[in-house]
């Protein structure tokens, strides 16, 4: 899944689309089907956008450490 996140508040997340298929994701249940199809892969780019992936890593690391208290 690829999704392109607005920054206009209200905005919601932007356009979506299912990767596998190249077709864009319409709704909600084109969402849940998509986001479930590939729960078992966790690839997350930012683009050039350097402080949403300094959030990312960062929000990675928290995770990691609150899992394995390291």
């Amino acid at each position: 899944m690829e999704v392109f996140l607005t920054d206009k508040a209200g905005g919601g997340l932007g356009e979506a689309t299912n990767l596998r298929t190249g077709e864009r994701i319409k709704d909600f249940e084109d969402w849940n089907r998509t986001y479930y199809a590939c729960l078992h892969k966790s690839n997350v780019t930012t683009g050039g956008n350097s402080s949403a992936r300094e959030a990312v890593v960062q929000d990675t690391h928290d995770f990691l450490r609150s899992v394995f208290g390291r």
